[in-house]
């Protein structure tokens, strides 16, 4: 019985080494197709990539700039300002309208 095991037990693990090694071998080619494509997908576009970069960060400081602009007569004073400070707060010289007095 134990020379029927071990014959079994041999015969997996060289079935089990071999499918190792053949995995190996397929990762190792698919990892280097992959390496090339990507490659060449890199060098062939690479003017239009800059290009797509560059026009999305002038967006990104174009709207940034819009958004810095803030009038004090807004309609919503909520979403500039903390909750307490309002720009009627902000603007009057009177110490009484002053928010520790309110709080």
């Amino acid at each position: 019985l134990s020379k029927s095991h071990q014959k079994l037990s041999n015969v997996a693990t060289m079935k089990f080494t071999s499918k190792l090694n053949e995995d190996h071998n397929k990762i190792k080619k698919l990892a280097s197709q992959n390496h090339k494509r990507r490659f060449d997908d890199f060098t062939d576009a690479s003017t239009s990539v800059h290009k797509s970069i560059l026009t999305l960060s002038n967006l990104v400081t174009s709207e940034r700039r819009v958004r810095r602009k803030v009038s004090f007569d807004d309609e919503k004073p909520e979403l500039f300002f903390p909750a307490l400070v309002t720009p009627q707060d902000l603007s009057s010289d009177d110490e009484s309208t002053s928010t520790e007095d309110s709080s």
